[in-house]
């Protein structure tokens, strides 16, 4: 059997449901295609509420896709038409669509459809082979695939469109797929109706087997091809970064044991349900003002927590070295989660990404950093652990010692050759496992047991405190961006004076203040809406006079600060990221690792591979 070669590539938009009065709103992706590579079905993405087809907002979400090819020739069937699942005629949207499902041509080893075929058509009932993109689509021999359990969230349905065309379905929703296990694409599947969870979909999901699988192009193998770090120590190859990598998708649930920022948050949000419960009145439109508020300001506190829109595969395959995880176990469901102040992804979500990645490629370095623990018992940091060792061991570098109990292979020390070498004829991916809850080796049980992780002082710490840490380096608590130039320019003269690593951290972080205002100034639109019945009832007129007020005040309060969310603070970090980093730090010395918020928005690792390959 060969090898199935995959490389990511962007996709332009083909379709937009504009028009169709749909309750949802989407658009479906048609992927940049190589000559001698092929897709395995189109992307689609759910848009917002307000948008038109030909807004930026339709590019900007474009999703990138996975294409594929083999040196094995039955490793990828073309194609036929199977089933015309579904029209959107008679729904009065701007364009015609037609979802088809297909099968393959080639006989013997069996072959797996890995998505679906969006056919634009002029007129309904045109054949599909007839698109040009049709003869770059196929299926893949299920040798190279793997089953998976799980299909992942919602993308679209087309409830209340009027669709109702000539498909073997009335009826249609889509779905993605989050993969328990292996490489999943990005492609959708489809089932009938609009099921809270699809018990069968077209098709049934599958993922790549990442142990079949690998890797090309510039950013996933970024490392592997940079031959001019080959005999450098890590210490002097650029990580690029993540701050908080998990929080790309939060939850509505709000940590049992909030930061102390978060606390006062909900301190100042529960003076304002106080105040909404003494208004007279107002209970029979708010019947609990302190759930009320809380729920109200949810998404604003989701704006501050959320660091990225990329999951951790997509930040892995767009060339990200170094991911910041903070772990939280749930009770409830026995799960560990990420979080930041909002409970995020589950771990073995991640862990799965990582794993697929690892095996998927060669040469790469995957440098994470694991602390925070919040909600764990005694028997959580070795349950924990074991996951962890269970999805990642065989990958790790592992920590060497010498008999007075020192570390012997310091990573910053060793060449990138001498990590990633299996033998002198082999090289593997390689994960380096951060574990920051203790740096006591012979005494804590997760260190003394597990080789595989490293101790604390291998995570750049938040206030910086100790020279003794391995790799120097915390965030500024500014939102100026000048000040936390200046701040880490200090910190990169204190690492060098120390002969450390040096980990910059180009983020701008909202003040404990700033934090509560943003929060609690959001509350504007929701109370005025609760003031608006009030007051065009003549006989409630002076109750609703207060709640008016309150979201007046507020309105105003909210047009003081400049930004809504982390995202819209750290553009001035953002939108300049590579000037200031040359100018105002690579004249000075290595950087080992760049910590960003909203890496996607910059060319970090265009820049990670630009410094890694200096002399």
């Amino acid at each position: 059997m060969g090898t199935l070669r995959i490389q990511l590539v962007p996709t332009t938009p083909i379709y937009t449901d504009k028009g169709s009065g749909a309750d949802m709103n989407v658009a479906i992706y048609q992927p940049s295609i190589p000559e001698g590579w092929y897709f395995l079905g189109h992307m689609a993405a759910t848009m917002p509420g307000s948008y038109s087809d030909d807004s930026s907002i339709v590019r900007q979400l474009a999703p990138y896709a996975i294409v594929v090819q083999s040196d094995d020739p039955t490793a990828l069937s073309s194609v036929t038409p199977s089933q015309r699942l579904w029209t959107d005629q008679h729904s009065g949207g701007d364009q015609n669509i037609e979802i088809w499902s297909f099968t393959a041509t080639q006989t013997g080893a069996p072959c797996v459809a890995l998505g679906l075929f969006a056919s634009i058509v002029q007129h309904y009932g045109t054949d599909p082979t007839g698109n040009p993109a049709w003869a770059n689509l196929r299926m893949v021999q299920q040798e190279y695939l793997m089953q998976v359990d799980m299909v992942g969230s919602e993308i679209w349905n087309d409830h209340h469109s009027g669709a109702d065309g000539n498909g073997i379905w009335r009826d249609i929703s889509l779905w993605g797929l989050v993969a328990n296990v292996g490489i999943s694409l990005g492609t959708f599947v489809a089932a009938e109706g609009y099921p809270a969870s699809p018990t069968s979909t077209i098709p049934s999901p599958w993922a790549l087997n990442p142990k079949k699988t690998k890797y090309t192009g510039k950013y996933p193998t970024w490392m592997q091809s940079s031959t001019n770090i080959q005999g450098k120590k890590l210490q002097n190859i650029c990580l690029p970064a993540t701050h908080d990598s998990g929080t790309y998708a939060l939850t509505n649930t709000v940590s049992p044991d909030p930061s102390k920022e978060l606390q006062k948050v909900l301190n100042n949000l529960s003076s304002v349900a106080d105040k909404i419960s003494a208004i007279p009145g107002v209970g029979q439109y708010i019947p609990n003002p302190a759930e009320w508020v809380v729920e109200q300001a949810i998404p604003a506190i989701k704006a501050l927590a959320t660091a990225t829109s990329r999951t951790i595969r997509q930040q892995l395959e767009d060339g990200i070295r170094c991911l910041d995880l903070r772990i939280y176990y749930q009770q409830s469901d026995q799960q560990f989660y990420t979080f930041h102040g909002l409970v995020g992804s589950k771990v073995s979500t991640i862990l799965n990404d990582v794993q697929n990645f690892l095996a998927a490629t060669s040469g790469e370095i995957v440098y994470i950093t694991m602390g925070h623990f919040q909600g764990f018992g005694d028997d959580q940091y070795l349950d924990f652990a074991e996951i962890v060792v269970t999805a990642l061991g065989e990958y790790a570098y592992i920590r060497t010692m010498d008999a007075p109990g020192n570390i012997t292979n310091d990573p910053f020390q060793q060449t990138y050759q001498a990590i990633v070498s299996v033998s002198e004829s082999r090289v593997t991916s390689k994960v380096i496992l951060v574990y920051g809850e203790s740096a006591d080796m012979k005494n804590d049980p997760v260190l003394s047991k597990y080789p595989i992780f490293w101790p604390s002082y291998y995570s750049p710490s938040d206030n910086g405190s100790s020279d003794t840490e391995a790799i120097y380096g915390f965030y500024t608590n500014t939102t100026q961006k000048d000040h936390m130039l200046s701040e880490q320019a200090k910190n990169q003269a204190k690492a060098v004076s120390l002969n450390l690593p040096f980990a910059l951290y180009m983020t701008l972080t909202p003040s404990t203040e700033d934090a509560v205002k943003r929060v609690v100034f959001t509350l504007a639109s929701p109370i005025a809406k609760v003031a608006a019945p009030l007051l065009l009832n003549p006989l409630s007129a002076p109750i609703g006079s207060a709640p008016e007020a309150l979201a007046g005040g507020l309105a105003i309060a909210d047009k003081v600060l400049s930004w809504h969310s982390l995202e819209e603070l750290e553009k001035p970090v953002t939108r300049s990221l590579s000037p200031y980093v040359m100018g105002d730090f690579v004249p000075t010395g290595p950087i080992s690792i760049v910590y960003l918020d909203f890496y996607e928005h910059t060319d970090v690792v265009d820049l990670a591979i630009q410094l890694s390959n200096m002399a």
